[in-house]
Parts: structure tokens; sequence; C-alpha cells
């Protein structure tokens, strides 16, 4: 049996929800908030990269974490769906699947491993400094390690000094077992911290815009950000919430304080969402129609041209 080679770190069911009549056959906008390009495209060909998930181990094996999240996908799918014609949240077996399925997309996207690849590099970097800070140092490290038995080249204090010395001279690259194992390890620990939230159903009233998503679709953020700075969110923080756009037309929203109110979304709440989608996107924003709305700061909706704009001053200052 060949293995599934195009991986999706967005499901191809979740996606469908952006199409039109939720059609797999139908199309869905895709933005390149990089280029600023919009093409349409399917859910079978978005939010996807060749062996994204594959390990470095023989036969079926290689394919296990792949297998794994597709298993997550199909429980949770009919659970989703069952969401959104209901609006009502389960519980018992139906509601573990629901949490299995946002934890996973908690951390399986580009945008969470570009982040954990960065956070290791720079701490290998800096142990890499610390280790030939000086002569003496270096020389004995060298030396435990050919003791135990490790190949260390002939390279002298002063050659390892200077590649340590600047960041280009050198690059830090992660094996594809280690980067993996490095986002299953989050999810036990996130997993709790989900299913405690108090989640609420919210879906848009009859001519309410569509909403957007993005090749990072589980938000967190700050029930009210104005007063902690820089300080980031957490999974586990009260005063926190955490939300998903389940479809152009409803929002799931979990926060750990007294369950929120089920208002109906109108145009400025959209328009609130699909500015928060839209910030912490990674690159990609998928959405029904070729344009969509968003909340300005001074209450005003504004279009996805606007948005480019406020996006380009805010990751380029």
């Amino acid at each position: 049996m060949s293995k599934p080679r195009k991986h999706h770190y967005v499901s191809q069911f979740y996606l469908r929800g952006f199409t039109s009549d939720n059609n797999k056959k139908n199309g869905l906008y895709v933005l390149d908030l990089e280029s600023g390009n919009q093409w349409k495209s399917t859910s079978k060909d978005v939010a996807c990269e060749r062996d994204f998930y594959m390990l470095d181990f023989d036969g079926d094996d290689a394919i296990a974490l792949e297998k794994w999240f597709s298993d997550v996908e199909n429980r949770a799918a009919p659970v989703i769906s069952q969401i959104i014609e209901s609006g009502i949240i389960p519980d018992n077996e139906e509601y573990k699947h629901l949490i299995d399925f946002l934890g996973a997309m908690a951390v399986k996207v580009p945008g969470v491993l570009n982040m954990l690849d960065d956070f290791y590099e720079r701490i290998i970097r800096r142990v890499m400094w610390q280790m030939t800070d000086t002569k003496e140092e270096w020389e004995v490290l060298v030396k435990k390690s050919r003791d135990d038995g490790l190949e260390i080249p002939d390279v002298s204090w002063e050659q390892i000094k200077e590649l340590v010395a600047k960041k280009d001279n050198y690059t830090v690259t992660f094996q594809q077992n280690y980067r993996m194992g490095m986002i299953l390890r989050l999810i036990p620990i996130l997993l709790p911290l989900l299913a405690k939230r108090k989640w609420t159903f919210m879906r848009g009233v009859d001519d309410a815009p569509k909403i957007i998503s993005s090749d990072r679709p589980l938000l967190l953020c700050w029930n009210d950000p104005a007063d902690k700075g820089c300080m980031s969110p957490g999974f586990g923080l009260p005063g926190t919430n955490v939300s998903i756009a389940l479809d152009q037309n409803s929002i799931l929203i979990g926060v750990f304080e007294a369950a929120l109110p089920s208002p109906r979304l109108d145009a400025m709440t959209v328009g609130v969402f699909n500015m928060w989608i839209g910030l912490q996107a990674e690159r990609f924003i998928y959405s029904t129609e070729e344009d969509f709305v968003i909340t300005m700061e001074d209450g005003t909706i504004g279009n996805k041209d606007q948005f480019l704009e406020l996006l380009q001053k805010t990751r380029n200052p």
C-alpha cells in the first residue's frame, strides 16, 4: 500500500466549511499574506505539504503520526457537524473527540512548528556560545566527549569561536522525528486545559458576513488585552479565551470563567473575529468569498484591502 504523501495541516473536512454549500468540489479563496496574492482553490489542494508529518522510520511506522491525526479528524468531523447543526456542545465521548481535535489543531500547524524550531534554535545557539566562552572550557569539553567515544573534528578553539560568533556563520536543524516529538509532547498538556474550558457556540445572523479561517485556525487571546502589555496569553491562564471558526457562519469559544452568552453574530462581531483570525495567521487566509469584513479600531467595518494595509504596518512597523 502506498503511503499518503500530501499531509494536510488543516483538515479537509474543516476547510469544506469555508466553501460555498460545504462542498469539497466547490472552491475557497486563498490569500497569501506574504505576497498579497489571492486565488481560488479546493480543500484538497490547500493547507498541505508533502511529507509534512512523515517520520524517519521504516514501513507503516513512517506515517504513524499522519494516520493518528487523520483518526482524530475522522472522529471529530461528525461531532463538529452536529454542533453546527444543533448549536449544542456535546458531552461524554463526543466531547472528548472535539477536545482531541482542538488539541491537534493547536499544535500541528506550521506556525507552531516554526515557533518551536526558533525557540530551540535560540537555546542551542546560546549553549554553543557558552561552551566556547573560553579556550580552557572548550578543550575540557572536547576531551570529555572524545573520552566518551564521540568523534569530534580537529577544530581549534579559535576556529569554533569565530564560527559561533555570528548567527549567519552556521545553521541549526533538527531531525524530523525530534520536531514531531516536540508537538506530540504538547498535546497531553493542552488537552486537559481545553477540556476544562466552558464552551459557547455562536452563529451569525441571517445577513451576517462570512467568517474566515487561516493556516492557524485555533486562536488564543486575552479576554481584555488592554492591561496585559507585552505579556503573552497561555492556554492555562485565566482571563483568556480559545476560539475557532467552525465554518463560515459559526464560532466556538471557550473560557475558564462563567460560560459566555450566545449572541447571534452581527457584522461588527464577525469583523472582530476576522481581525483576530487574520492577525494570528501564519501565512494564508481561507475564505468563502473573495472579500471579507474586518472591524477597524474605530468600530467601522473594513475590507480585505484595509486588512492587508493594517497587517503590513503591524508586521513591518
